[in-house]
């Protein structure tokens, strides 16, 4: 490595939920970190920066009226956040790992980007085209500012989905050499489970999730029909809900707030019988992660068929995964009854989606996507 690797400062900007992590003893997966350690391995001066939001009284009136106009959580009073403005103008590359990192920080990215140009800003991207409100007239608007704002000052877009991949180069052909898919990758060591899967050693069915896009609903529905069966759900979307079934176990948590952890939810994937994970239709790769780690753990996954699914070349229905058709509740129990009578089946499906997961969406390898662009 030449002297001018070694030296080249590379900024990771996270919303939460990082430094606590690397501050703790507890063992944890490196999913979140978006390639961090591997970069951090090969090039040294790589650092993270955990945006803390502070609101100037003028500026937040502007950015809620933004937010309510546009959707998008588009922070003026990030130009202010001093700190955050001289990570990123003294960095050479700097990786927003979501959207809401993109938006709370544009403002200061289109700045920097006017005056300090040779600073390669790039976007970890999982729902970015597919938040598009084509149904209402905030369409327009949102459009006008992925075109002709970020799309202009960005300068990589890592798409972690195949579906929204797809889209992007479709419609925004001009900037498609912006464009590059890279499949997300979990920590497959530290998830993985050497057990083989066996029904009589599973003891419930696992929703683990917290995104808009996942059907809550349909979960909740479905383990008040299946009342002789286990559910655990690990989300905080269900504290509203009126009465919890008897049958079903609620964890409240999710990942950024650490009140899990990453060693809790592997032995929740290790005896389950299965990980369901019903969706809403979207682009957005959902699910992605969860689906990753319990295939790691030997826990079979039941998905919604979603046009936004991550890689569809990778995955076949009851080869290494189990695709659901819609969001009927009566479908999803039926499937999920004729599997629990068909061992066999679901135990090669688990074997085989470990090893799916083992060679194709390992964290090395997702990692080794971002350096060879460096």
């Amino acid at each position: 490595m030449n002297e001018a690797s070694e030296n080249k400062k590379i900024l990771y900007i996270f919303s939460g939920g990082r430094k606590e992590r690397l501050t703790s003893d507890e063992n944890f997966a490196k999913d979140f970190f978006y390639g961090f350690y591997n970069v951090k391995e090969k090039y040294p001066n790589t650092f993270i920066h955990e945006i803390s939001h502070k609101h100037i009284l003028i500026f937040k009136q502007i950015d809620s009226f933004i937010k309510k106009l546009t959707h998008f959580p588009i922070s003026f009073s990030g130009l202010f956040n001093k700190k955050l403005s001289r990570d990123m103008t003294s960095s050479s590359i700097v990786y927003l790992v979501n959207e809401s990192v993109m938006f709370y920080s544009l403002p200061l990215i289109i700045f920097i980007k006017t005056f300090k140009k040779d600073t390669r800003i790039i976007l970890f991207t999982m729902g970015l085209f597919s938040n598009i409100s084509y149904k209402n007239k905030r369409h327009r608007i949102q459009e006008l500012i992925i075109r002709k704002i970020c799309l202009r000052f960005i300068d990589k877009f890592y798409f972690l989905g195949f579906g929204e991949y797809k889209y992007a180069v479709s419609n925004f052909e001009s900037r498609k050499n912006k464009f590059k898919l890279t499949p997300f990758g979990v920590d497959y060591r530290f998830w993985h489970s050497k057990e083989k899967y066996k029904l009589e050693k599973r003891e419930h069915i696992l929703f683990v999730g917290n995104d808009l896009n996942r059907d809550y609903e349909l979960v909740s529905n479905l383990a008040k029909s299946m009342e002789d069966t286990k559910f655990v759900i690990v989300s905080s979307r269900f504290s509203e809900l009126e009465t919890i079934p008897k049958n079903v176990t609620l964890i409240d948590g999710m990942w950024w707030n650490n009140k899990i952890s990453d060693s809790q939810i592997k032995k929740l994937y290790q005896k389950s019988i299965f990980s369901i994970i019903p969706l809403k239709q979207s682009l957005q790769p959902s699910g992605q992660s969860v689906a990753l780690q319990s295939m790691s753990s030997g826990s079979p996954v039941l998905i919604t068929s979603t046009k936004g699914f991550w890689n569809p070349d990778k995955f076949s229905d009851n080869q290494n995964i189990f695709f659901i058709n819609g969001n009927s509740l009566d479908v999803w129990k039926d499937r999920i009854e004729q599997l629990l009578t068909d061992e066999d089946l679901v135990c090669n499906v688990s074997k085989q989606a470990q090893l799916t997961v083992a060679k194709n969406f390992d964290l090395s390898h997702f990692s080794s996507l971002i350096i060879e662009d460096i």
